[in-house]
């Protein structure tokens, strides 16, 4: 099942373009992370980010205020993979890439053209 969370609908709403009223006509693909089994990974997501001494305190509030880490303990709650165009960096500093977190904590990751590989999806 290919799904989001209503946090990344949220901000997809926001805009005033087509993937916004995409997002506004498909609700039932964003799933809420308002659910028991995801707020214990949040959790721990978040206090990872906080005690790495690798990132910059602004990128610890970037990510403590965006979508990535409730997409990742959705992920942790419901074994699911991660689809991201974002690239894991070793010494990254400004930012916290979702690789990083999904890396640390065991959660399989991989990008749009991978996930459409690997789901036989075929264009013509």
């Amino acid at each position: 099942m290919l799904c989001s969370i209503d946090i990344v609908a949220m901000e997809l709403r926001r805009g005033k373009d087509a993937l916004a009223q995409w997002a506004k006509s498909h609700p039932s693909l964003f799933k809420s992370v308002d659910n028991e089994a995801v707020f214990p990974h949040y959790a721990a997501v978040v206090e990872w980010v906080q005690h790495s001494a690798q990132f910059h305190a602004s990128a610890k509030q970037a990510f403590q205020d965006g979508a990535d880490g409730w997409i990742v303990a959705y992920a942790i709650a419901f074994s699911s993979v991660v689809v991201t165009q974002e690239v894991f960096k070793h010494d990254v500093k400004r930012q916290v890439p979702i690789p990083n977190v999904c890396q640390q904590f065991h959660v399989p990751y991989c990008d749009t053209f991978e996930m459409i590989r690997a789901s036989g999806i075929k264009f013509f």
